[in-house]
């Protein structure tokens, strides 16, 4: 700022015969100066890290998805199996001797809303045996399905 832009004033008078005086200064207007955006350095060093604080958040993003997915179908898997297991051991009571598919189709529903998900039981031949959602005899064989793990023991 220039020098005839500063003044100090202690009285009135003072005040109005500055103002009177270089109101037609071509001086004594503020400039404004017009912001460089890139070629200045605080603009270059600004965008730059920007630019590595959006970078980061991006890679950290897409990491912490990854892991967030990982960790709830492991989670869901471990649980699922778990389930499978429970239902497995209270299920072998029911085959002592005759196989009563009605007995099983209604242990099959109770045990489905226990755990509130569908419960197939199946004999080791992969023939359905109890169904909580479909019909035991429209479902057919499952022996042929990926989600079904080998029944027959070595």
């Amino acid at each position: 700022m220039e020098a005839s832009a500063v003044l100090v004033m202690e009285d009135e008078e003072n005040l109005l015969e500055a103002v009177r005086t270089n109101s037609h200064h071509p001086r004594s207007r503020v400039s404004v100066r017009r912001m460089r955006f890139p070629h200045s350095l605080h603009w270059r060093i600004a965008i730059a890290y920007t630019i590595l604080i959006f970078l980061t958040m991006g890679v950290v993003s897409v990491y912490l998805v990854g892991f967030v997915r990982n960790t709830f179908i492991s989670n869901l898997e471990r649980r699922i199996g778990q389930e499978a297991r429970l239902l497995s051991e209270s299920a072998v009571q029911l085959f002592d001797g005759f196989v009563d598919t009605a007995g099983l189709q209604a242990a099959s529903e109770r045990f489905g809303e226990i755990i509130d998900a569908r419960v197939t039981i199946i004999n080791i031949d992969g023939v359905v045996l109890a169904d909580t959602l479909e019909d035991s005899n429209a479902r057919g064989n499952f022996a042929g399905r990926a989600a079904v793990p080998s029944l027959k023991t070595p």
